[in-house]
């Protein structure tokens, strides 16, 4: 057994010592990661986010390229002549 034992009303119960942890598992790409790769988060109970920091900067990413495709889509439809043809054609190349 490992750490001390601790009797109480007839029952043995073993404490511990507290092993900081240094990885976490990433939830998006599964990987065990150090947690320096890991974004800081006051909110989670271990003060780390859920996701590495890679697969963060991808998600936020995809996020912005959304967003700022449907931005320009929603301009094209003003009237501004030739433009949503122009926009339609970069963005399907």
């Amino acid at each position: 057994m490992e750490g001390t034992v601790l009797t109480i009303e007839g029952k043995d119960y073993i404490l511990r010592e507290h092993v900081p942890f240094t990885h976490k598992k990433c939830y998006r790409c599964k990987k065990e990661v150090s947690l320096d790769l890991f974004c800081k988060n006051a909110r989670r109970k271990d003060g780390y986010g859920t996701s590495c920091r890679s697969c963060s900067r991808k998600t936020s990413n995809e996020l912005y390229r959304k967003k700022r495709e449907k931005q320009m889509l929603e301009s094209a439809k003003q009237p501004h002549g030739e433009v949503l043809d122009v926009f339609t054609r970069l963005v399907s190349t």
